[in-house]
């Protein structure tokens, strides 16, 4: 065996401990690594100092060393909120709103070291606007809400920095400056009609005082809010009968009746107007009461007939047909009707041709009911089925006319009238008839 000399000896001893110091360091930062956590160094905004404008919205970012940090946590405080206000945050960034002319500073501190801060100064002026941008005219209604749109250029300008410098108080009421979002907008209320002035102005801080540096004049239409329709509904006061707001209208005899009036303006407001000019005609109507946008009448013991009434309110006008008088008289006369063919009335057994138009007579007032909708005729038969197979009656025309050739068929129909009452149709008259369809002409 070789014997080593004593500084060898010393020499590879000194190395093996320094090879154990190695790998004890090795395991120690392993474990260190992989078993704890990693604390933030340092912190430190990308930028000292920022300048920005009352309204501003600005994020500032901070750097955090190292990146690989466990617990990346950072504490954001503004030294005068008044001025500067922190809006949100997350682990590296924040985000604030410039509220008044001033100087502040953000503070970023380490939620987990708080020795570790650093702070960013802002700097907070006043925008001036360089130009107005609002319509020079605009237009308004009479008591409603006058809205005018208006902005600034630049576009970051401070717009409450817009007051309304001079306006029309006989025209116009508490104008203000709405701020929006977007922009802002000039809302007034509009007392009476006639033309004004408005201006609106920029105001900028200048020796600690606000002074006006720009001006824009608006003119200002306010126009009346006009009638633009005229409604109506008529109702019965001793009848359940109901209201009736079309063109045309069916009343009773003997009946009283209440004319309900309202209106709607060009800006949809609805209102009740205080007097009507109509003119009832006296000889069928008789006017018991009117006030408050109403009229009570009477219709008189009159002849069944018609009759067109014309309502008038602020220049609006309408029209309405009224079908009036004795409703039952006029459709029992629905009994004497005949059917006619070259201008002869033909017996109750009526002999029709095959392919042929027979007119079927009714009576005026019977005629004025179905020209107004508000009647009709219907062709019934009880023993034939497809009676409409041979025979049909054109409503428009009040024609019986036979449409199927056949040799000789004897029918036993019924001409039906029916009228609208209340709500509903209701069967009033009949005629009972007796037809004789033949593959032969009848003269």
């Amino acid at each position: 065996m070789i014997e080593l000399s004593p500084k060898i000896k010393a020499l590879i001893i000194g190395a093996s401990f320094l090879l154990i110091a190695i790998i004890i360091a090795v395991i120690v930062l392993v474990v260190g690594q992989n078993g704890s956590s990693v604390k933030i160094q340092s912190i430190s905004f990308e930028v000292a100092n920022q300048n920005c404008a009352v309204g501003e919205r600005k994020e500032l970012t901070i750097n955090i060393y190292p990146s690989n940090a466990s617990n990346k946590t950072i504490i954001f405080t503004s030294s005068n909120t008044d001025v500067v206000e922190i809006v949100s945050s997350n682990e590296n960034k924040v985000v604030y709103l410039a509220k008044s002319i001033g100087a502040a500073s953000i503070e970023a501190k380490c939620k987990t070291n708080k020795k570790l801060t650093d702070s960013c100064n802002i700097q907070v002026s006043d925008n001036i606007a360089q130009s107005i941008s609002v319509a020079s005219e605009a237009s308004g209604v009479v008591g409603q809400k006058f809205i005018l749109p208006i902005s600034l250029s630049p576009a970051n300008a401070n717009y409450q920095k817009l007051q309304i410098i001079s306006y029309d108080h006989t025209k116009l009421s508490n104008p203000v400056v709405s701020i929006k979002n977007d922009g802002a907008e000039i809302v007034a209320d509009v007392l009476s009609e006639g033309e004004s002035q408005l201006v609106v102005g920029f105001l900028a801080e200048k020796n600690n005082e606000n002074v006006v540096v720009l001006t824009k004049q608006i003119q200002v239409y306010c126009e009346p809010d006009l009638v633009s329709e005229l409604n109506y509904y008529v109702n019965s006061n001793t009848l359940s009968n109901a209201n009736a707001t079309s063109n045309n209208i069916l009343i009773y005899g003997a009946e009283e009746y209440t004319f309900n009036f309202s209106y709607t303006t060009n800006s949809g407001v609805f209102g009740k107007p205080d007097n009507v000019n109509i003119t009832f005609d006296s000889n069928i109507f008789n006017v018991t009461s009117k006030g408050n946008g109403k009229y009570s009448v009477n219709l008189r013991g009159v002849p069944f007939d018609s009759k067109t009434i014309v309502f008038e309110y602020e220049g609006i006008s309408r029209s309405v047909l009224f079908v009036y008088g004795n409703l039952a008289d006029s459709l029992n006369d629905f009994s004497s009707c005949g059917v006619f063919n070259n201008e002869y009335l033909v017996d109750d057994s009526y002999q029709f041709n095959s392919f042929s138009n027979y007119l079927f007579e009714l009576p005026s007032s019977v005629n004025k009911l179905i020209k107004y909708g508000f009647a009709k005729l219907e062709l019934t038969s009880n023993a034939l089925d497809n009676l409409s197979d041979y025979v049909e009656l054109d409503i428009t025309g009040h024609v019986l006319r036979c449409k199927k050739a056949t040799n000789t068929l004897n029918l036993g129909v019924v001409l039906k009238v029916e009228y609208w009452n209340k709500s509903d149709w209701v069967s009033s008259s009949q005629k009972n008839i007796h037809i004789t369809i033949t593959e032969k002409g009848f003269n």
